[in-house]
């Protein structure tokens, strides 16, 4: 019997019609494992909590997938079980969650956004990992293996060298307390928290910028979130961290004296950011209380205290970069020193620094 040919046209709807089906195919399970990840993210951060709040290694072991990095999991538990976690909850953004934590004694709390990583099976998705959350600063804990050291009103937060930072940022914060002239304008937190990452990997990480931005800095205080709400009885604290590159042959004393300048900028983070043109006040400022308390082999930064002013205002700018900053601190030390020397110094200072209109005062110059 012959063979009837096939038609081109039938083997051309076989082909498309096979196609169809596999792209519907591909996308379902594309779908139903975007499903099961939502639905993890959803569930899992629940059970972690508890476990880290109830001090639960067991069940913390038992919140991750089977075939999860066992050294990660013994990492993040160790890291996490020095702090106090307050929330830890699902974002409006997709696959990100928001952890709230303080070190222990903290008046304030830390908020980052963080990345949960999946291992998917047919029927479900477990967690393998927490990650950083891309573009988003990560919280020290994340970057590896840390340790909490205190003393006094301080407390370092950090890898295997952070302890070296704890004696110069205790004795500055008692020297912080020392500055009577400048109490109205200092509100330090019960505890405050020093961050010192590992390496300078880590220490972008927990920026969210590249380490190279920050070249010139031995240090910078900023407000620890990445963003999203936290629970309406906390509030954000302010966090200094500790460039490990820039800082790494400073003498003790250089330390301390480090430390005094950026806990003066953390006690008046109450007056929020300074206004546009307005940074040489809060530089000024942390540089006359530093240099209220001069220790033996402080060399850093190169101001000394000042009397009278040479040169302009220094423009914001003129803090930020890898160009030479003295002469920008220098200026706003000795304008701070004799406007400080005034009766309504408190007052001043603060209309200066919130108010880019307000005039300066008539200020004593060199030569």
């Amino acid at each position: 019997m012959a063979t009837r040919a096939r038609s081109p046209l039938a083997l051309v709807l076989v082909v498309l019609a096979g196609a169809v089906l596999l792209v519907v195919a591909v996308s379902m399970l594309r779908g139903s494992s975007d499903d099961r990840e939502q639905a993890a993210s959803e569930r899992a951060p629940g059970p972690l909590l508890a476990a880290i709040q109830t001090d639960d290694r067991a069940g913390f072991e038992a919140a991750f997938a089977s075939d999860a990095d066992e050294h990660r999991i013994s990492l993040l538990w160790d890291n996490l079980r020095e702090l106090d976690v307050i929330a830890l909850t699902p974002t409006a953004q997709e696959q990100a969650w928001q952890v709230v934590w303080r070190v222990p004694g903290e008046s304030g709390v830390a908020s980052h956004q963080v990345s949960p990583r999946w291992s998917c099976g047919a029927l479900r998705c477990e967690l393998a990992d927490i990650v950083q959350q891309p573009g988003m600063p990560a919280p020290l804990w994340l970057t590896g293996p840390i340790s909490v050291h205190r003393a006094g009103a301080v407390a370092v937060i950090g890898g295997p060298d952070a302890d070296q930072w704890l004696s110069p940022a205790a004795r500055a914060a008692e020297q912080l307390s020392q500055t009577p002239s400048a109490v109205a304008l200092l509100r330090p937190g019960a505890l405050q928290v020093i961050e010192v990452p590992a390496d300078a990997d880590a220490f972008a990480q927990v920026l969210a910028q590249p380490a190279l931005e920050f070249r010139g800095a031995g240090a910078i205080t900023w407000t620890a979130s990445s963003g999203g709400e936290v629970p309406t009885s906390e509030q954000v604290t302010s966090r200094i961290v500790v460039n490990p590159d820039a800082t790494s042959g400073l003498t003790g004393g250089q330390r301390q004296s480090l430390m005094l300048h950026e806990q003066t900028h953390a006690a008046t983070s109450w007056l929020a950011a300074p206004a546009a043109g307005r940074q040489w006040v809060s530089e000024g400022l942390a540089e006359w209380v530093r240099l209220r308390h001069p220790v033996a082999d402080d060399s850093y930064p190169a101001a000394q205290p000042g009397g009278c002013v040479t040169g302009s205002v220094p423009a914001d700018a003129d803090f930020q970069g890898l160009g030479d900053t003295t002469d920008a601190y220098r200026w706003s030390e000795a304008a701070i020193g004799q406007i400080m020397s005034r009766p309504d110094a408190t007052a001043v200072v603060q209309r200066l620094w919130r108010d880019p209109a307000e005039p300066l005062p008539a200020l004593t110059s060199c030569g």
